[in-house]
């Protein structure tokens, strides 16, 4: 019997170091939420894939640090938690494991991909593109603000980075694009699928070329040049693209490559992201930025300045503090440096009787009449 022969070229394995260079996260969803939120987690993790766990399953006795412990071993870097706090209010935080930072979001709309489906008039139909990592598109963020360029360099940790030199036209089937507008200070989600088509035809051999292995049915057609022109009427996404769009891809063992038109279709989900803090820690620690309408803690660019502006902050509290000491009635720390402490007198051995051996158990004696 032969052996069962190996696919090299398609099946190639990731060495070691490059699974460790790419990041993987964890979506959790935390506290009591509704069915939109649950069906917002699961649409997250599918915009993930393929670095990430899709059916992870989330217990109410579950607590975060259960998850920082199985992170490591599984090469987890980064979480995204989804949480709920009153009736309509979400938040989105983005946590780097185990030290931080992490960045707080409060999602002010959103839109499920199935919301994204209905609307469309053509909705993508689902294929291989989630076997590939998403590209990653950042506008807007090339502000100069120390918080900024945190808020930056956290985003494009979370998804893997790319090698043009090394990186096949083929593999990239996904875009995520970030949208940071200035004025009302909000970062606009937005999840796509690419799709080239073919640049500089008719509908009709668009439609023809477009069909991987279906052939088009010709029943009602005399000849195939009938079904070419039966298709006059133009559509909105069957508009001839600019040459901007325009992309030149070669096609197998053809000389002549192709010029292909490149296209977006958006997938979803939709969210609209307003930065409320920055911590420095895992979910916890020092507050590097706070917005105006955020109440949890104080501090906002405290953790930002120098070591000797921390240095001050923390003489002012000392010095705070013992003004209100006082005030407060706090018990006053009493040196007993001096002061013995009393020892309690030991008890007197009791009287052993000296024919019974030392360390042997004495027994009580019977009288014999």
């Amino acid at each position: 019997i032969m052996p069962r022969r190996r696919k090299k070229r398609t099946h190639k394995k990731k060495s070691e170091e490059e699974q460790v260079k790419v990041p993987k996260t964890f979506v959790l969803r935390k506290g009591e939420s509704g069915k939109s939120i649950k069906e917002l987690v699961s649409d997250v993790r599918k915009v993930m894939l393929p670095n990430t766990a899709e059916r992870l399953k989330e217990r109410k006795q579950n607590k975060l640090k259960d998850f920082v412990h199985i992170a490591g071993p599984l090469g987890v870097s980064h979480f995204i938690v989804v949480s709920t706090t009153t009736p309509g209010t979400n938040y989105l935080r983005v946590a780097k494991v185990p030290q931080g930072p992490t960045l707080t979001y409060r999602i002010e709309k959103f839109s499920l991909m199935k919301d994204v489906h209905n609307a469309q008039q053509r909705p993508h139909s689902p294929g291989l593109e989630y076997n590939f990592a998403p590209l990653v598109v950042m506008n807007g963020f090339s502000s100069q603000s120390a918080h900024m360029k945190l808020v930056t360099s956290m985003w494009q940790s979370v998804f893997p980075s790319i090698n043009i030199q090394k990186t096949k036209v083929t593999d990239c089937k996904r875009v995520v694009l970030l949208d940071y507008n200035k004025e009302t200070g909000q970062v606009e989600f937005r999840h796509y699928v690419i799709t080239v088509v073919p640049h500089g035809v008719s509908k009709g051999v668009k439609r023809l070329v477009n069909r991987r292995q279906e052939l088009p049915n010709l029943e009602n057609y005399d000849d195939i040049s009938e079904y070419i022109n039966s298709a006059r009427d133009a559509s909105e996404s069957d508009v001839e693209d600019g040459p901007e769009s325009e992309v030149t891809i070669p096609k197998g063992n053809t000389k002549a490559p192709i010029q292909m038109a490149v296209r977006l279709v958006e997938v979803g989900p939709r969210m609209q992201l307003n930065l409320m803090k920055i911590q420095e820690g895992f979910c916890s620690g020092d507050i590097l930025y706070q917005h105006d309408e955020d109440k949890s803690g104080s501090g906002a660019d405290a953790s930002l300045l120098d070591k000797k502006g921390k240095v001050d902050l923390k003489e002012k509290e000392k010095k705070r503090s013992e003004i209100l000491a006082p005030d407060l009635k706090l018990p006053a720390t009493r040196k007993q440096a001096g002061r013995k402490r009393r020892t309690k007198p030991k008890p007197k051995p009791t009287p052993r009787d000296k024919n019974v051996e030392e360390g042997a158990p004495q027994k009580k004696r019977r009288r014999t009449k």
